[in-house]
């Protein structure tokens, strides 16, 4: 006699006996049913959460289903609100090193271009034809002292010269107003080399729009006429205008936007250094010691 146990259709569990095979043949077949119904609920269990629920990818920018810019008129009408920034929409501002006391018989030039008193700074603002918006690159290292793939770190970061070009008056005064800031830089009298604060001035670069207000800018920081370009003169340019490039050497530029007033002055650097040290460095300390 076999004996064996037998799921009853509550749920539940009873001991059974098997008085012949064809028993032993029904219980197995209710085995077998009760299997397949509880594999179908839950196959539809799976297909009703495929449903409900979207999937959400581990790197959090991805859901299934999720309506995309494909949508030619979604991405027309972003457009037409939003517009696009043209190149040839850009204002560019001087501000030379002035108001300074130098040995330097060029700095009562740059004094006096800085009251605008005859127009050369406004006319260079107004003449440049082409300038850059500045890049920057971060300086990297490889870091191979962990397993697996190797990482860069950041090592620092660096920045590249700016170059302008602007067109020429008739009295050429543009190329006369870069010439004296250059010479600001040494001392044609003496030759000797001038000191930097004395040298260094600041050019702001501005994104505008359609109606002319200013939606992006940066600030080139201590900068100067690092290399005023040679100017070809011929004949048979009948029609054509004069130009001059330059070149312009920054120790760094910030955004108008969001840096206008970083780098914070001395002063309060060194208030958010003691700070620093205070809230990181001393507990770190303490716990070295008294750990």
């Amino acid at each position: 006699m076999s004996r064996g146990i037998i799921l009853s259709k509550t749920g539940g569990r009873r001991d059974s006996s098997f008085n012949n095979p064809d028993q032993l043949r029904n219980a197995v077949g209710q085995l077998g049913h009760l299997d397949g119904l509880v594999s179908t609920e839950r196959q539809q269990l799976n297909a009703q959460a495929k449903r409900t629920l979207p999937y959400i990818s581990p790197l959090g920018s991805f859901a299934k289903g999720e309506t995309t810019y494909s949508n030619i008129e979604k991405m027309f009408a972003e457009i037409r609100g939003d517009g696009f920034a043209r190149p040839n929409r850009f204002e560019v501002l001087f501000f030379p090193p002035t108001g300074r006391t130098s040995l330097n018989p060029f700095q009562e030039v740059i004094n006096r271009y800085a009251t605008n008193a005859d127009g050369t700074i406004r006319s260079a603002q107004i003449k440049c034809q082409s300038i850059q918006f500045p890049g920057r690159t971060v300086d990297i290292s490889e870091d191979t002292n962990i397993y697996g793939p190797v990482r860069s770190i950041v090592t620092g970061y660096s920045y590249g010269d700016v170059q302008a070009t602007f067109l020429c008056s008739n009295d050429m005064r543009e190329k006369l107003f870069f010439e004296v800031w250059q010479r600001l830089t040494f001392n044609p009298q003496t030759w000797a080399m001038g000191y930097y604060n004395n040298y260094v001035g600041t050019i702001q670069i501005n994104q505008l729009d359609q109606d002319d207000d200013r939606q992006y800018g940066i600030a080139l920081m201590d900068c100067f006429p690092k290399d005023i370009g040679a100017q070809d003169v011929s004949q048979s340019s009948n029609n054509a205008i004069s130009t001059i490039t330059v070149t312009f050497s920054y120790r760094y530029w910030k955004s108008m936007v969001d840096e206008e007033q970083l780098p914070k002055p001395l002063d309060n650097r060194t208030d958010l250094g003691a700070e620093r040290v205070n809230e990181v460095n001393i507990p770190s300390i303490f716990q070295r010691l008294f750990g």
